[in-house]
């Protein structure tokens, strides 16, 4: 399960904080620092079935590496589900009193339903 993933810098549009995100995150926002860890630039047949969740207005990991990730894994052939909310920020944690109210049993049902078919 992939809560509010971040999938690629690449996809991180020029003149967002993407200079910040990459020093925070790697320490530079060169390609040679930040494609060991682009998930889009290495992502295999091996991936794991993916269940993703995100809100369209979240501020911290925009949405668009949400969708990516669905598409990606859907031209590999991975099983994937990508549920969004239109509002919930980053970190609802639980569920609780949020637009995603249950997606942890929704998660487990995905995840059923591939060991069911398997």
């Amino acid at each position: 399960m992939l809560a509010y993933p971040f999938v690629s810098y690449g996809a991180m549009p020029e003149g967002s904080e993407k200079d910040w995100f990459c020093g925070l995150t790697v320490g530079a926002s060169t390609a040679d620092a930040t494609e060991p860890y682009d998930v889009a630039l290495n992502l295999t047949d091996a991936y794991p079935p993916c269940y993703i969740t995100a809100a369209e207005d979240d501020p911290v990991v925009p949405v668009l590496h949400s969708k990516l990730l669905k598409r990606l894994l859907d031209e590999r052939g991975i099983p994937a589900m990508l549920e969004l909310v239109a509002e919930g920020g980053h970190g609802w944690g639980d569920d609780s009193g949020t637009r995603a109210a249950g997606w942890p049993a929704r998660a487990a049902a995905f995840v059923e339903r591939l060991e069911n078919a398997g």
